[in-house]
This record gives structure tokens, sequence and C-alpha cells, in this order.
């Protein structure tokens, strides 16, 4: 699922009897955007670290800020295959300063890979 303006339509079309859960990799308004699609307590993100104000799950990488009520939905998801991440772009750790530059840009479709030399 892509981010761009047809986010919600796409969404809608992928699951006409509506969504359960969300997991949000990117941010960028997420919580506001699919407000009429699911409850933001039912969104677990990984990169708005504010969203917890509207009442959304962040995972802000500190693993005892997980719950055992919150998380097993989301790993059986994850373990069905329920989420596909798209990779943009990989880089060689060598080439971090490129990768944040591309990042920073903004607009990607994807997300950027860094790593090892011999693992790029």
């Amino acid at each position: 699922m892509t981010y761009g303006e047809t986010m919600v339509d796409e969404i809608t079309a992928a699951a006409p009897q509506g969504v359960d859960a969300a997991f949000d990799t990117a941010g960028q308004e997420f919580i506001a955007r699919v407000a009429g699609l699911v409850p933001a307590s039912r969104i677990l993100t990984i990169v708005d670290f504010a969203a917890g104000a509207q009442g959304a799950i962040v995972a802000a990488g500190d693993p005892t800020a997980l719950t055992t009520e919150t998380l097993p939905p989301v790993l059986d998801l994850a373990a069905r295959g329920a989420f596909q991440t798209e990779i943009a772009r990989k880089f060689p750790f060598e080439q971090v300063p490129q990768a944040l530059a591309l990042s920073q840009g903004g607009h990607l479709r994807g997300k950027i890979v860094v790593s090892g030399a011999n693992q790029a």
C-alpha cells in the first residue's frame, strides 16, 4: 500500500469489509488520514512518536514499551505475511550519507536499506 494521495481509497478497495488494525511505517499524518477507517487505538506506529497523544500504540524501539496485549495481534498478522514493505533503494554502509540525504528529501516509495559492505 502506498502513502500517496489515493491511500485511503486503496485501503478501502483492498478491505471493503473494513479495517481491523493498521501498522504505520511512514508517519506523514497517517493517523489523521485513516481516522475514518480505523480508530487510533488500533494503529501501531514505529515512526510517529507523537501519535500516542492521539491514542495510537507507539513502538519507539524500546521493547519494554510493548505490551502483551498489543503486540501479539500485530505479530500474528506479520507472520501471516499481511504486511509488505517495499524497498526503495539499498546502500552499502559506506554510503550512509547518501542514504540519509535521500531519506531527508522525502517522497520515496518504499524504505531505504543500509547494510554491511558485502550485503548491499
